[in-house]
């Protein structure tokens, strides 16, 4: 990594102490540390929802979903905008609106009792605990990559990012959350669109290369509606991924619902609803399409293809 890098590094790491710093400032209530008192802006707590639902592994992921299989992952992304968004906006913002809720887990106890709450919160404390590893984990394998750290550095940037990200959102509450997430969302849209652009440019033909291999080998199928319970890339189980993962999470996850509860009002829930869900369908979009520029690039290279399989079996030995 040259000076550049360095900068760019350390620049975002010192804006999100800031954030968290000055969000310790505007707390007064129990009300303001968990949902920013009920009254935070629709647009910043969209961008914020659409960037925590990217890490490490969607720069990965996507991309080689696009490349190895082809888009009909895409089709269950499509869900968020066109059927859970309209479905939570219209059946659980309005409740957790009028309940005045915090989590997800207050309803289990107004409607059940105490003890559901309770193992509501532990059985979803158990999953983000896991989902929080695995991200670390990703995390730290693509710093070490960068940095070319041997394996006690890597352990050693895992626990300082950890302890880092733990430290700023404890200090700076639901406020310094949103706001780090919402200049994630504007890192996030500028790197994949400029790592696309510099991943074309090296595509011997650009753009019509990519289109031109790209239909040749079917890597822009949505709509296989073979009956295969044997395959994963067919038509029904990316409706089913759609619609009971992607609806599930946004209807009970705590980092969903906190988000509904810190809005002003019923119609301010729903622009931001609508919000997340266009900003990650065309940024999930952008991930697939570089995930067909790197198939046509190796398609053009396989020669390379290999080497790199090479060095990343080796890497993870």
């Amino acid at each position: 990594m040259g000076i550049f890098d360095w900068t760019i590094c350390g620049g975002a790491v010192v804006l999100m102490v800031a954030q968290g710093w000055w969000a310790t400032g505007v707390q007064q209530t129990k009300e303001d540390y968990f949902v920013g008192g009920r009254q935070m802006n629709w647009l910043a707590v969209g961008l914020s929802m659409f960037a925590a639902t990217f890490s490490p592994l969607s720069f990965v992921g996507l991309p080689r979903e696009a490349a190895y299989d082809n888009y009909h992952l895409y089709l269950a992304i499509l869900f968020i905008p066109l059927v859970v968004a309209p479905l939570v906006g219209w059946l659980f913002v309005p409740l957790y609106h009028r309940l005045r809720l915090t989590s997800a887990y207050e309803y289990l106890e107004l409607r059940f009792d105490r003890r559901l709450r309770r193992c509501g919160s532990l059985l979803m404390g158990l999953y983000l605990l896991a989902w929080m590893g695995s991200m670390l984990y990703a995390v730290g394998l693509i710093v070490q990559v960068a940095l070319g750290l041997d394996e006690t550095a890597r352990i050693g940037t895992m626990i300082l990012l950890g302890g880092g990200t733990t430290a700023y959102t404890t200090l700076g509450g639901y406020r310094a959350a949103v706001w780090t997430n919402v200049l994630k969302s504007a890192f996030l849209a500028v790197v994949v669109i400029a790592v696309l652009f510099l991943a074309v440019a090296r595509v011997d033909g650009g753009w019509t290369s990519v289109w031109r291999l790209g239909v040749e080998h079917d890597k822009f199928a949505m709509f296989d509606v073979r009956f295969d319970l044997t395959s994963r890339a067919t038509f029904l189980p990316a409706c089913a991924f759609g619609l009971f993962v992607y609806m599930g999470v946004s209807v009970v996850s705590q980092g969903a619902v906190q988000r509904y509860a810190s809005l002003p009002s019923v119609a301010a829930g729903r622009r931001m609803l609508a919000v997340n869900g266009i900003g990650t369908a065309l940024v999930c979009l952008l991930f697939f399409v570089l995930g067909t520029v790197i198939f046509a690039f190796y398609a053009q290279h396989p020669a390379g293809a290999d080497s790199v399989f090479r060095s990343c079996r080796a890497r993870t030995r």
